[in-house]
């Protein structure tokens, strides 16, 4: 948005909105924030603002700031991996090793590494609060480990199963991963049991 036009005016709609005849003669787009509700419009244009106005070079105090961070391109437009800082212990809980250890290469080993396991938080996450939740996932049989591998723009998990497809071998293998990665009391393949892609419902 902040690459097609020079300047904006945002509109902020109250109780039911803005009057549709508005929208239909003078609103060039619609710009939403999430799937909630608020009371005004102005809490969601100093969003938009905030989000635009660090993009801008001299907004923020390091330009490179916004290269590497949450739904940047660098990081295939997907959460970034946990971040730490001082103490090194806090309340019994340490800062990993390998990230005071000064050793670039493997920092960045970890974080890659940790970036996938990021992802696959926002499903445990997302499990605790509703119970019950439908994820689509893409499998990527004869891996050489089970993980989750990234999500993509669609909101689909890529996993990595290292069971072939055959034989429903890959679907037991997949229910078998995500049971015991979310705690959760059962997983059960709705549609895509030969392809793929699957829709997956999974119960705490």
């Amino acid at each position: 948005m902040y690459q097609k036009y020079d300047s904006f005016i945002l509109l902020c709609g109250h109780y039911e909105g803005i009057d549709q005849r508005v929208i239909d003669t003078l609103v060039d787009f619609e710009l939403s924030i999430g799937d909630f509700v608020l009371s005004g419009g102005e809490l969601a244009a100093m969003v938009a603002v905030d989000v635009l106005t660090r993009l801008n070079p001299g907004a923020l105090g390091n330009p490179e700031s916004h290269q590497e961070e949450s739904f940047s391109k660098r990081l295939d437009r997907k959460k970034e991996y946990p971040h730490y800082t001082k103490p090194a212990e806090f309340r019994g809980m340490k800062v990993p090793d390998v990230l005071l250890n000064g050793n670039h290469a493997e920092i960045d080993k970890w974080r890659k590494t940790n970036f996938h396991e990021h992802i696959f938080d926002q499903i445990k996450g997302e499990l605790e609060a509703k119970k019950l939740i439908y994820v689509r996932v893409k499998v990527l049989p004869k891996s050489s480990v089970n993980d989750v591998v990234d999500q993509l723009e669609d909101g689909t998990y890529k996993i990595r199963i290292t069971a072939a497809p055959e034989n429903g071998k890959a679907n037991a293998e997949l229910i078998k991963f995500l049971k015991k990665s979310l705690a959760a009391s059962d997983v059960s393949i709705l549609s895509g049991q030969t392809d793929r892609v699957k829709l997956v419902k999974i119960t705490k």
